[in-house]
């Protein structure tokens, strides 16, 4: 027990990652979804500010730190709940005002606001070991207001709790701290739904849009899902726990409500999924997984990660880094050069305000990076996942990289091939690209049942399937990868 003291004595920091979860079973007397254009914001900067530590005392656990960030799942949470209650609803940034509703044919905006947050986790000591005990408590705000003004200001709290295994260095402070989190938003949205389903001002004022034949746009692409996206399997996050690599790295960027460009629906989810997997399957330590998203992931904030956090966590030269991206891309003019967007991306300014793919790889290798392994979820043919462009001259480039074309230490998997688009799955909420190879992490992409993962049976695995969905939806998505195909991600 002196040796379990000994190495518990030393503050760790186990960050918390939710899940996304919809508000599927939430009771109400209708018989139907409310009708009519809904639109509906999300203000969750709360959890970003709370950052909540463990603040138990007594026995070594005590000394840990368990931030939580739940900004992006509570947000994809509300996206998954609307539509279950709404015929039509659509997610925008701001309040469009009584006036552009009413000229739009909108018959509601719908306001979803974290107004509190709390989280502690405490540890109990066991025969071998100890548990660790989180609850969370979530206050939510839900407003809705018509052409004609306010007609529903309400709340809802979600307090749940969850008690796992405490680990042997009090990792589990982190699992126990996200599954009482993903708990309290589920429990949370379907609350949320209830109010909106069961408010019969909110139903009147759907009606009222219909009949005046004002509500008259067609279903978004968000809520227009096909049978094959619905049969989506959901994604499994623990089902393969990979050997740790405690010196390798995670940096994960996603971001789908950008300052100057159009969304690239479900990028933020993507990443937020990711880290877990980055966790569970590739075994990094989740002190070294980075995840910056939206408005946090800005060219200053991506760069400033590549040359002080990772090379202050870097190992020198036994560190394998592992970046993840989703969100959109472009290449430059002569298709030379291919730059990924940060939020505050601008086309105009590609070279100035573009993050190079090449110089991602250059930053790392030269903090001590042994390999870089990058997944970019985005294309390079100047659209967007639901077919829009990136910029007014924008137009497809083919880019073909050889193995060449990078360093030996890199291996790179690329959502697409030349000038197709990236696909989005909403049924899944995910990109393809992050959905499939999610998958593929849980051991289905374990091609000759070695139980061990390569770069080469992880595309395989996604290649497969990527460009069967793209098909689905009209379109043509081949994934690249470029590399050493030979590269054990994972194994167990």
């Amino acid at each position: 027990m002196a040796i379990v003291a000994a190495l518990g004595v030393a503050a760790c920091s186990y960050n918390a990652v939710p899940l996304a979860s919809g508000g599927t079973n939430f009771y109400t007397t209708a018989d139907d979804k409310i009708s009519g254009k809904f639109l509906f914001a999300v203000d969750a900067t709360s959890l970003t500010k709370m950052r909540v530590e463990d603040a138990s005392k007594g026995y070594i656990c005590g000394a840990h730190k368990v931030p939580v960030d739940a900004e992006a799942p509570f947000r994809s949470s509300v996206q998954q709940t609307m539509p279950l209650v709404f015929e039509e609803s659509e997610m925008v940034a701001v309040s469009p005002g009584t006036e552009s509703m009413r000229r739009d044919g909108v018959a509601g905006f719908v306001l979803v606001k974290v107004d509190g947050f709390q989280a502690s986790v405490g540890y109990a000591k066991k025969f071998f070991g100890v548990d660790a005990n989180a609850m969370v408590d979530l206050n939510v705000g839900i407003s809705v207001v018509t052409p004609e003004g306010k007609i529903l200001s309400s709340s809802v709290n979600a307090t749940r709790s969850k008690i796992t295994d405490g680990g042997f260095f009090c990792e589990g402070g982190s699992d126990a701290t996200a599954q009482a989190t993903s708990l309290a938003i589920r429990e949370a949205m379907e609350r949320v739904a209830e109010r909106l389903s069961g408010s019969q001002k909110v139903r009147d004022a759907g009606k009222v849009a219909v009949a005046t034949g004002s509500s008259s746009a067609p279903v978004s692409y968000h809520t227009r899902l096909s049978e094959a996206q619905q049969a989506l399997a959901p994604l499994l996050p623990r089902r393969l726990i990979g050997a740790k690599r405690n010196g390798d790295l995670a940096l994960i960027v996603g971001i789908d409500r950008y300052g100057r460009l159009p969304r690239a629906d479900f990028a933020e989810n993507d990443a937020a999924r990711f880290a877990e997997y980055a966790v569970n399957a590739l075994g990094v330590d989740p002190s070294k997984v980075k995840l910056l998203r939206g408005d946090q992931a800005t060219r200053n904030d991506v760069v400033k990660a590549l040359a002080t956090w990772a090379k202050a966590e870097m190992m020198q030269g036994g560190s394998t880094v592992h970046v993840f991206f989703s969100g959109h891309g472009l290449a430059s003019s002569d298709g030379k050069d291919v730059f990924l967007m940060p939020f505050d991306g601008d086309p105009t300014v590609l070279k100035e305000s573009g993050i190079r793919r090449e110089e991602i790889i250059a930053r790392l290798s030269e903090a001590g990076a042994k390999d870089v392994v990058m997944v970019l979820d985005t294309c390079f043919s100047g659209g967007t996942r639901t077919g829009q462009t990136l910029m007014a001259y924008a137009r497809p480039i083919a880019i073909s990289p050889t193995a060449g074309a990078f360093p030996r230490n890199a291996t790179v998997l690329s959502a697409a091939s030349g000038a197709q688009l990236s696909s989005g799955l909403p049924g899944a909420k995910h990109g393809a690209l992050s959905y499939f190879v999610m998958k593929g992490l849980e051991g289905e992409a374990d091609a000759n049942g070695d139980r061990r993962i390569t770069a080469a049976e992880l595309h395989a695995y996604v290649k497969d399937r990527v460009s069967k969905e793209a098909v689905r939806q009209g379109r043509d998505q081949i994934p690249e990868l470029s590399g050493d195909g030979g590269k054990v991600l994972v194994e167990w």
